[in-house]
């Protein structure tokens, strides 16, 4: 297979290789946000997969970046990225206005042109944060409110592939900023977690990516050691932590223990730092049980 221009020898290592099991905490993260917007009461806090999802991106970002031979390759890099989100986003949005015109009334029409505008400007997440609370009840009649979260991806992209090759051109070790911007985003968390659309705000999500991103640099660690770690206790690990993940996610009671317990900051916190081990040791093997027990939950693998 001929290699693309915009790679390096980074493949070589053995690190720029398929990570299918990444598509089984996709998945989760998928149901997870789309029972709690269709069934809230009984999925309270399936809206942790998305915080599941920006620790995924980050860990798949990260992976994508140490493959480019030069920040002159990061253009064709996003070009690429815009290439594949931009035509299914242009044709959900689409669907959504020609919906809307037949069915809204004038004024409802014009809220949902706005909110589609943000939308494509990837400016939804600041757009919401000055106007709804995400667990309001009006916020679920909000036919695009889902797109805040490409507006922070957007943001993360272009913020941390421009730090990663500052920090690769002054001979900085990438992993070093992120544990900085982790810590700082924490605490900006800490401060501003009560305010009025401070679910949207997108430095009090870049923790999350970063946690991400630490991962993949551990897990990177890992295989160019070439440390070896027994099969089965991988194994066991992975299918602990994916468990834990899961129940997280799909049974609210445990979730509420744990938030009544640490608040729900920590309880987020925690499943993030949870979310990161997972995707660190759901990885090490070459063949896992996991695959064969989840090979129903193939609807994430056409994210990044």
């Amino acid at each position: 297979m001929t290699r693309k221009p915009y790679q390096s020898s980074f493949k070589q290592s053995g690190i720029d290789l398929p990570l299918p099991y990444i598509n089984v905490l996709k998945s989760i993260a998928i149901l997870g946000v789309l029972l709690f917007h269709f069934i809230p009461k009984q999925f309270k806090y399936g809206y942790l997969g998305l915080d599941l999802f920006f620790v995924i991106t980050g860990f798949l970002i990260q992976k994508k970046l140490k493959t480019l031979q030069s920040e002159k390759f990061l253009a064709h890099f996003l070009i690429n990225r815009f290439r594949r989100l931009v035509p299914p986003l242009a044709f959900m949005l689409f669907g959504c206005w020609i919906f809307g015109y037949l069915t809204l009334s004038p004024k409802s029409l014009f809220s949902l042109s706005r909110d589609l505008v943000m939308a494509v400007l990837f400016n939804s997440d600041i757009y919401y944060m000055k106007n709804i609370e995400y667990f309001d009840f009006d916020s679920r009649t909000i036919p695009l409110l889902h797109t805040w979260s490409l507006g922070s991806e957007f943001k993360f992209l272009l913020l941390w592939s421009s730090l990663f090759f500052m920090c690769k051109k002054i001979g900085m070790q990438s992993r070093n900023i992120a544990f900085f911007l982790l810590m700082v985003s924490l605490i900006l968390n800490f401060q501003l977690q009560n305010n009025f659309g401070s679910y949207f705000l997108f430095p009090l999500r870049f923790y999350e990516f970063m946690f991400g991103v630490l991962a993949f640099e551990f897990y990177t660690k890992l295989k160019l050691r070439q440390r070896k770690v027994e099969s089965f206790r991988v194994r066991t690990i992975s299918f602990f932590l994916l468990t834990l993940i899961t129940l997280f996610v799909f049974v609210p009671t445990l979730s509420e223990k744990v938030s009544n317990l640490l608040t729900l900051f920590f309880l987020k916190i925690l499943f993030c730092f949870i979310s990161a081990l997972c995707l660190i040791f759901i990885n090490m093997g070459d063949k896992s049980i996991i695959s064969k027990a989840f090979t129903f939950l193939e609807i994430g693998r056409a994210h990044v």
